[in-house]
């Protein structure tokens, strides 16, 4: 029969200043973990923005290996992989490690499903018309009306009828719904074969690495169409640097380490940029068959490392090699970042067509800046997070908990 434990002694009323204290709020560590990875998604929006104004708002081809640099821009993709793979795989591998009973697979799936077809639904139907009627402006290609039901099912990958056309950046959607479809199979193993414990785990990221590097080699040494490299596989190795890092970071909060110290933090983030960067600059002045020929088989990777790098820095750092991806301003841009992919690259083509065909990039920025911000926001505020909180049952929730808190 079990004992009654002795009733607790009251708590000694705190003093004034303690009490001054608790008044304020205090930001938690997934307070300032999530704004840091805002921040970060902030800048994978940013870049890829920039990059889309310099490739659309260009006047001439780049002549010199500096004027490529802007092309490198497009590297904020890759960020983005690195952050659903550090955020999504991080609460399996808390699972896994806790060795908890039962995983909720459907509810998964449909909070993967509010995350993101809903937006992209809503700015397809926007867009196709608005794109029409500009038709034949440079940079807009529609797809035939026949082939619209591949975007609709979010197959538009797999036929260069509908590759890259009508929103060419929504090519990446169907990478990130194939790995959201693939993550609870990744779940599984470290719930079963796994069984929680780190080397599997490392080893199965490790594993995925190697076989996307194989991939990518193997459909550009083959020729294969650009179908084949639009997929899944190509880039898995993003998707595992993220997992890799979740992987750090779940094993810190089993050990209760609490955050990383400044100069930890520092070294992490000064590391992550010298890699992005780095690779970067070799891509931009790379000469010879050797070298053009390790860059297809290296891909992205170094930078890859470098995001997942960062992505431990600002979720679990300290100081401000942490606290400038906290920013307010960035970390609100990051929120809305989603929308902001959606709609940035449309914008600029219509805003180009309008009135700015032939003005150079700058100007470019200054009028389709704010607007794909403003549509951004709308996305967020009107589509994404109300299905969101439906998805997750938190409007259910807070209106249970309103007359306990009355």
């Amino acid at each position: 029969m079990p004992t009654r434990l002795p009733p607790r002694p009251p708590a000694p009323a705190p003093s004034a200043g303690q009490a001054s204290r608790a008044a304020q709020p205090q930001p938690s560590s997934n307070d300032r973990r999530d704004a840091g990875i805002d921040g970060l998604r902030a800048l994978a929006a940013l870049s890829v923005f920039a990059f889309h104004i310099y490739l659309y708002g260009r006047q001439r081809p780049a002549t010199e290996a500096w004027e490529e640099i802007p092309l490198r821009f497009s590297i904020g993709l890759i960020l983005f992989f690195v952050i659903s793979g550090f955020l999504l795989y991080g609460g399996f591998a808390r699972a896994a490690r806790q060795q908890r009973s039962t995983v909720d697979w459907r509810s998964y799936l449909k909070r993967r499903a509010a995350r993101i077809l809903p937006a992209y639904y809503v700015c397809l139907l926007v867009i196709y018309p608005v794109l029409s009627a500009i038709e034949p402006a440079r940079g807009v290609r529609l797809p035939e009306a026949g082939d619209l039901w591949l975007f609709a099912l979010m197959a538009q990958n797999f036929t260069l009828d509908t590759l890259l056309k009508l929103n060419p950046v929504i090519w990446t959607l169907q990478v990130e719904l194939a790995f959201y479809a693939l993550l609870p199979l990744l779940g599984l193993f470290a719930f079963r074969v796994a069984r929680g414990r780190l080397a599997p785990q490392v080893w199965m990221a490790v594993g995925l690495i190697v076989f996307g590097t194989a991939w990518r080699a193997f459909t550009l040494a083959a020729d294969l169409p650009q179908t084949w490299e639009k997929q899944l596989p190509t880039y898995l190795p993003y998707f595992a640097f993220g997992i890799l890092a979740a992987l750090f970071m779940d094993r810190r909060a089993a050990r209760s380490a609490g955050d990383l110290p400044v100069r930890a933090t520092a070294l992490l983030v000064i590391a992550g940029l010298a890699l992005v960067v780095g690779e970067s600059w070799w891509r931009a002045t790379a000469s010879g068959s050797f070298q053009r020929d390790l860059l297809i088989v290296v891909q992205n990777n170094p930078a890859g490392i470098g995001f997942g790098l960062m992505a431990v820095a600002v979720a679990g750092g300290t100081g401000r090699w942490a606290g400038w991806a906290r920013v307010r301003p960035l970390a609100w841009l990051g929120l809305i970042s989603y929308g902001i992919y959606l709609w940035h690259l449309p914008v600029i083509l219509y805003v180009k067509h309008v009135g700015l065909e032939g003005q150079g990039y700058l100007p470019l920025v200054a009028a389709t800046l704010p607007v794909t911000v403003v549509l951004g926001a709308a996305s967020w505020y009107l589509v994404e997070r109300p299905l969101i909180d439906r998805a997750h049952g938190r409007r259910r929730r807070r209106a249970q908990s309103a007359p306990a808190a009355a």
